[in-house]
């Protein structure tokens, strides 16, 4: 039995056809063959709330690739046993208890530091080496357009972008703002070539970190954008 105040993630785990799963926050513990006949699932990853992992946690699975966002849990090297040929840990650099090229006898692989952006693709199943300017499921949203606006990059489309409002000759856009590291900058056009940002009044976030962009234009043709930048 758990300590008290402990969570555990009793065996088995296995939702079928499911093949991607971000655990979350709160278990402290993986009990011995958690993630038995959990024959669909390929990715799994650990909260850095676990702090132990018991022996063969993750054998007789199909995964392969676990990946940990924070310090190693303890375990044995038991905890890996009869894991798949291509089984890999993925850690942050400056995780406490990892090594490389291999930990707990299977191999793993140090994905660099853990930036708030590296953090965000590890929780939303994305490969941390995927740049930011990518969109990989090729629904016309970058990840870094995702990131800024608070977007699920795997559900949210061209339909999900702040639209533009026009009163006459008076255009504005209200977006999500407010990610650490990101410069939000609206942009204004008049033949989608030229782009600039004057003449567009931009408000201050308010407590739901929600910016509008208004620009009051002469009339004719006007065209506006939003701009992320790291």
């Amino acid at each position: 039995m758990p300590a008290p105040g402990h969570t555990v993630l009793e065996p088995h785990w296995g939702g079928p056809g499911i093949e991607i799963f971000t655990l979350g926050e709160g278990f402290t513990n993986i009990s011995a063959f958690a993630f038995k006949n959990s024959s669909d699932l390929k990715q799994v990853t650990i909260p850095a709330s676990v702090t132990s992992l018991e022996n063969n946690a993750f054998s007789e699975s199909a995964l392969l690739k676990v990946t940990f966002p924070g310090n190693a849990p303890a375990c044995d090297d038991l905890a890996f046993s009869s894991v798949l040929e291509d089984f890999t840990v993925y850690y942050f650099d400056g995780a406490a208890g990892f090594t490389s090229p291999l930990w707990k006898g299977v191999p793993a692989v140090n994905m660099g530091a853990s930036t708030p952006a590296n953090l965000w693709k590890v929780r939303n199943d994305i490969a941390h080496d995927t740049p930011m300017g990518a969109d990989p499921d090729g629904d016309g949203i970058k990840l870094l357009m995702a990131y800024a606006l608070g977007l699920d990059p795997h559900r949210a489309g061209v339909a999900d972008l702040p639209p533009v409002e026009v009163s006459g000759t008076t255009l504005a856009m209200t977006f999500q703002s407010g990610v650490p590291g990101i410069t939000y900058q609206v942009e204004t056009s008049d033949d989608l070539v030229d782009w600039t940002d004057e003449g567009v009044v931009l408000s201050p976030p308010d407590a739901a970190q929600l910016r509008t962009a208004t620009y009051a234009g002469p009339g004719g043709a006007r065209f506006m954008r939003l701009v992320v930048r790291e």
